[in-house]
C-alpha cells in the first residue's frame, strides 16, 4: 500500500483561495519550510497521523502595533479595577 504524500485539498472554508495542504508527520518534518511558506501565503496545512487529521497549521492574524493611547487606556482601566496603583500623586486641581 503506497504511503500518502502531501495533497492539495479543496475546501470552501479553509486556506488560501479555498485550498489547504494535507501532510503526514514524516512529510511535514522533511519539508517544513515548504509548508511554512504555504502558511505565510495564507494557506492552511492539516497534519495527519496515518491519514487521520490530528492538527492544523494556520496563519497568525496580523497584530496591530500598540500605541501610547492603548497603553494609557489599559493602565487607567487596571487602576479603576484596583489591580494596580499609580506611583504618581493625583493631579492637583
Amino acid at each position: 500500500m503506497p504511503r500518502a504524500s502531501s495533497r492539495w485539498l479543496h475546501s470552501g472554508e479553509d486556506g488560501y483561495n479555498g485550498y489547504m495542504k494535507k501532510a503526514g508527520i514524516a512529510e511535514l518534518r522533511n519539508h517544513l519550510s515548504r509548508y511554512l511558506d504555504h502558511v505565510r501565503a495564507g494557506g492552511t496545512v492539516t497534519i495527519c497521523d496515518r491519514d487521520l487529521p490530528v492538527a492544523r497549521i494556520v496563519p497568525v492574524e496580523q497584530i496591530k502595533p500598540r500605541t501610547k493611547e492603548d497603553d494609557e487606556s489599559r493602565i487607567a482601566r487596571l487602576e479603576r479595577k484596583g489591580i494596580i496603583r499609580s506611583h504618581l500623586p493625583p493631579a492637583s486641581r
